[in-house]
């Protein structure tokens, strides 16, 4: 009898597993009696849900994270964030190049997965450049911040302060330590901490790959790739566009729409109450966290050239089948990623929301004397599964049920829907089939 020969686990089952080690070694150090202040308790599904979104890079809390938590418990948050955010496969192997340990082939195929990068060539490059930028952006960031939370507080807390909410605004996580649910409402007034977080918002958003590749070029437009151009031409042009649209109903300040086009590339943070703002205006941001930031990044949801490269391939008036832009045509591979990509999006989102429906029809007079509105639930869907972390207020108040299906979306939104698809489904089978023709629209 011969013995049966296990095969090595594929990129996307370890970036699945990782993540999921991650996760679960969080809750239980949040969950330790030290981690939070005196007087306060912490079931282990609250510790679980805040792991998950900090790992996630999300930001959606069902406990006040400066009331609860005590500083080891923000500091685990905070390490959450920058393992979720680097991502784990890439923190092992910087790690490992760090200590002079050599790094394999099969090390290198997982970092490439981890941060979607085309090809094999240049992983390590990729990853020296992701150590780099991180640290220089979030010391940095630390740094503008230290002179705002020196006027409320002694020199050692300002700089706690300021390398936490730093660590949060370059991972595009939205933890705060503000308290009371108000993420950063106090500063804004504060054109300078709002102009910091912006830039760290962005910066975090483009993309590790387009970051070296930045630095590759010598910031040289013409020497960069086709991607680089993809997400600076669409990034920008989200940006612009949102605030416009956010400043139509005539209610938000030129500042605020501004700011709130910025988070809501999956950041978190805000400067105003998200259940105030009129039906429109939250559709609109509903739409900009779902598009999210850009691939290889610290943000979620389906990236920007996802949408750019689908509404390259509907364009009607393009004279071949071929999607091009910028003298380069997208391969039929990539256009093909981007539909199953933006399926999977809208199927969680829809199912999550299905799920929270149902679970909360008999919710009353706990947030409101109607209960929760379809159209809040679904906020905090897409802002679970976009890794945004911006709430409508209903995140503190939803049964165990609903916590557990924004857990479920929030790590398939930061894993990524095709990753948890590969790790889930079997290896595709190489037997052909017969082919028929079947019509479409």
């Amino acid at each position: 009898m011969t013995a049966k020969i296990r095969r090595p686990l594929s990129p996307a089952r370890y970036l699945f597993l990782m993540f999921l080690a991650a996760v679960l070694a969080g809750s239980f150090l949040l969950y330790l009696p030290v981690s939070r202040n005196e007087g306060f308790n912490l079931s282990f599904l609250d510790a679980l849900f805040t792991a998950v979104s900090a790992v996630c890079v999300t930001g959606l809390t069902t406990v006040d994270i400066h009331q609860v938590f005590s500083p080891f418990g923000w500091t685990v948050i905070a390490l959450l964030i920058m393992i979720g955010g680097m991502g784990v496969a890439g923190l092992i192997v910087s790690t490992a190049l760090f200590l002079g340990f050599r790094v394999g082939l099969s090390q290198r195929i997982i970092v490439q997965a981890s941060y979607n990068i085309g090809s094999l060539k240049g992983t390590l490059t990729v990853l020296k450049t992701v150590v780099l930028s991180s640290a220089a952006f979030q010391l940095l960031g630390a740094a503008f911040y230290y002179r705002t939370f020196r006027a409320l507080m002694g020199p050692l807390d300002a700089v706690g302060y300021s390398l936490f909410h730093a660590i949060s605004a370059f991972n595009n996580a939205g933890f705060d330590l503000m308290g009371s649910f108000s993420s950063i409402s106090q500063f804004s007034d504060d054109g300078l901490y709002i102009m910091i977080t912006s830039v760290l918002i962005i910066a975090g958003g483009l993309g590790f790959f387009v970051i070296a590749d930045t630095i590759r070029s010598g910031f040289s437009w013409k020497h960069m790739t086709m991607h680089s151009k993809m997400v600076y031409c669409f990034t920008l042009l989200l940006l612009v566009v949102g605030a416009f649209l956010f400043l139509v109903p005539g209610d938000i300040s030129v500042p605020d729409a501004l700011f709130l086009s910025v988070t809501a590339r999956t950041a978190g943070f805000s400067t105003l109450d998200i259940g105030t703002l009129r039906p429109f205006a939250v559709l609109i941001l509903m739409t900009l966290m779902f598009i999210g930031a850009s691939p290889g990044s610290t943000g979620g949801g389906v990236k920007t050239t996802t949408l750019l490269t689908i509404l390259l391939s509907l364009n009607p008036l393009k004279r071949t089948r071929e999607v091009v832009l910028f003298s380069r045509s997208i391969d039929e591979q990539s256009v093909q990623k981007a539909y199953q990509v933006l399926a999977l999006g809208l199927f969680t989102v829809v199912g999550s929301t299905g799920v929270l429906l149902a679970a909360e029809q008999n919710m009353t007079a706990s947030v409101s004397p109607e209960g929760f509105s379809p159209f809040s639930l679904l906020f905090e869907s897409v802002s679970a599964f976009a890794t945004v972390g911006l709430s409508t207020g209903v995140t503190p108040y939803l049964s165990g049920i609903s916590k557990g299906v924004l857990m479920l979306s929030m790590f398939i939104g930061r894993v990524g829907p095709i990753t948890i698809a590969s790790t889930i489904l079997r290896k595709e089978s190489k037997i052909g089939y017969i082919r028929e023709r079947v019509f479409i629209g």
